[in-house]
C-alpha cells in the first residue's frame, strides 16, 4: 500500500456512510437472504469502522471484525466494541475461513491488487468497490491535464486505476468469479437509464459481488 499517513487521513474525515457503503449494505442483505450458512464477515481496510458499526446494528448475530494496520483504526474499533485484526493486505495471508470480505475503495491504493486478492483466497464471498477511472468526468480531467483521484503526498493516492476491462481482467486472474455487478451511477442517470449500459463511461464506481471459485472445497473444509 502507499506510504500515506492513514492515521492523519482518517482523523481529518467525518465518519459518514457514502453511496458505496449503502450499496455494500444492499449486497450484504441479498447474500444473507440467499445463503443461510453465512456467519462471519470482515471489512478489510475498515478505516474508522462506520460501515461495520452499521452492519453490527443491522445484523447483531453476525460475527464481524475489521482489518487494517493503523493504530487509529484499532482504537476506533475498540471504541465500537468490534474485533480488530491487524492485517497488511500486501504481506499477510488470511488464515482460517471468513464467509464475507468487504473492500470498499481499497484496491486502488495498491500497486499489485492481484496479490491482495490472492492473500484473501480463503474468503467465500468478496464485495469490492473501486472508482472508475474511465468515468466521463475523469476523462475530461485528463484532457485538462489533471490527474483524477490525485491526493496530497502526505495522504497518498490511487496507484492502480480501474476501468471495466482492467477490473474484469484482475478478477479472471484471481481465485474469484463475478456473481453480479451493482455499479454506481450519477443520480441524473435515473432520468436517462439507457446510458447505464455504457459502464465504462457513466459508472462512477464498480461494485461487484464475487464468489470463491473453489466454493465447494471451501464448504468442505469449513
Amino acid at each position: 500500500m502507499n506510504k500515506a499517513n492513514w492515521n492523519i487521513l482518517w482523523k481529518d474525515r467525518v465518519a459518514t456512510l457514502g453511496a458505496q457503503h449503502e450499496q455494500v449494505l444492499k449486497i450484504l442483505d441479498i447474500l444473507l437472504k440467499n445463503d443461510s450458512t453465512i456467519s462471519s464477515l470482515c471489512d478489510f481496510g475498515c478505516g474508522q469502522g462506520m460501515l461495520l458499526k452499521e452492519i453490527k446494528t443491522l445484523y447483531p448475530t453476525l460475527k464481524i471484525k475489521g482489518a487494517d494496520n493503523t493504530e487509529f483504526s484499532k482504537s476506533r474499533l475498540k471504541d465500537l466494541n468490534i474485533e480488530y485484526l491487524n492485517f497488511d493486505l500486501t504481506k499477510d495471508s488470511l488464515n482460517g475461513k471468513i464467509d464475507i470480505g468487504i473492500m470498499s475503495d481499497v484496491l486502488e491504493h495498491f500497486y499489485n491488487p492481484l496479490q491482495v486478492l490472492q492473500n484473501l483466497s480463503n474468503l467465500k464471498y468478496l464485495i469490492i468497490v473501486v472508482p472508475n477511472f474511465s468515468f466521463i468526468k475523469e476523462r475530461f480531467d485528463v484532457l485538462k491535464g489533471q490527474v483524477p483521484f490525485e491526493m496530497k503526498p502526505k495522504r497518498g493516492g490511487h496507484f492502480f486505476w480501474f476501468n471495466e476491462e482492467s477490473l474484469n481482467d484482475l478478477i479472471m486472474k484471481s481465485d474469484f468469479e463475478t456473481i453480479k455487478t451493482f455499479n454506481l451511477y450519477p443520480k441524473k442517470l435515473n432520468y436517462l437509464p439507457f446510458l447505464k449500459q455504457f459502464n465504462n463511461l457513466f459508472a462512477t464506481s464498480f461494485c461487484i459481488l464475487l464468489k470463491n471459485k473453489n466454493i465447494k472445497q471451501f464448504m468442505e473444509n469449513k
